[in-house]
């Protein structure tokens, strides 16, 4: 196992936070590849994006039993100017697809940015009648139909996070990445899903993350395994990251979510290395 070169990449990976943090001159790392470009920080909850979540969304909404069906908003569009004007338009409280369409198409007429380029979202309609726009795909199928039933979801994202994520499958538009993103953030809310059962058991992993768990194991990048033998792989690793992780406040605490989002990255950085692809975004670190 590779759990050596995993190891030293998440630590260096968040060294590059703390120096940056610290306001240390550039280079934060003598590592060419996380200079040139970017990668996640190993604790989601430090990204821009999930930041401005806790403190606009999170936090002043946490006792609303509604707080989760705003994460999925987020988790859907991911653009934050586009959910600002959401929100001022109160549709986060009472959601009305045909006003935020109305906003997201206003957005585009103007030639704004509606959506985050950071995640791959399919937008497709569920009948030939249905509009192409891909605002009436989020406001309409996406995300209407779990207003539609959040009398009956609100209990269950307080339940396990595997239950959590399986009652958002369903609905049209919804796949186990967008799924465990908006998991991910109810299991950072006090109240929600930070008690659950299966909090350091449980993960999903992605595409990104089989091939980076695939490297680690030496095994080739597309092969496939059955995800009863991924978790307790991602588990095992997540034991051996933990022991050799820096002790301190500022070094935070690793669990198996950190873990299976750094293999994405850890096999973004491989495919840098052996020249095997790019990623998408640089990184201003030299």
């Amino acid at each position: 196992m590779r759990v050596d070169d995993l190891f030293n990449f998440m630590r260096e990976r968040h060294q590059i936070y703390l120096n940056r943090s610290a306001g240390k001159p550039k280079p934060w790392t003598d590592d060419p590849i996380l200079q040139k470009y970017k990668f996640t920080n190993v604790f989601r909850e430090l990204d821009k994006h999930t930041v401005w979540l806790r403190e606009i969304i999170r936090e002043p909404f946490l006792d609303n039993p509604d707080m989760w069906f705003m994460c999925c908003i987020f988790r859907q569009i991911g653009w934050i100017p586009t959910i600002e004007e959401l929100m001022s338009a109160k549709l986060h409280l009472k959601w009305d697809p045909v006003k935020a369409r109305n906003i997201m198409l206003d957005r585009q007429g103007r030639g704004e940015t509606l959506y985050t380029g950071a995640y791959m979202l399919n937008a497709h309609g569920r009948g030939a009648d249905d509009p192409s726009d891909k605002a009436f795909f989020t406001t309409h199928l996406v995300l209407q139909p779990l207003w539609e039933q959040r009398k009956q979801l609100r209990g269950l994202m307080h339940d396990k996070l595997q239950t959590a994520w399986g009652a958002l499958l369903p609905v049209h538009g919804w796949g186990p990445f967008t799924a465990y993103q908006v998991v991910l953030d109810l299991l950072h809310a006090p109240g929600w899903l930070d008690g659950a059962e299966d909090r350091d058991t449980w993960a999903v992993t992605g595409p990104g993350g089989r091939r980076g768990l695939n490297r680690v194991m030496g095994r080739p990048t597309k092969q496939h395994t059955p995800p009863e033998q991924e978790l307790g792989e991602m588990l095992a690793i997540t034991k051996e990251i933990q022991k050799r992780w820096p002790k301190g406040r500022e070094w935070g605490k690793v669990s198996i979510h950190e873990v299976e989002f750094q293999l994405c990255e850890f096999d973004k950085r491989e495919r840098a290395r052996l020249d095997e692809g790019r990623p998408r975004s640089k990184y201003d670190g030299i």
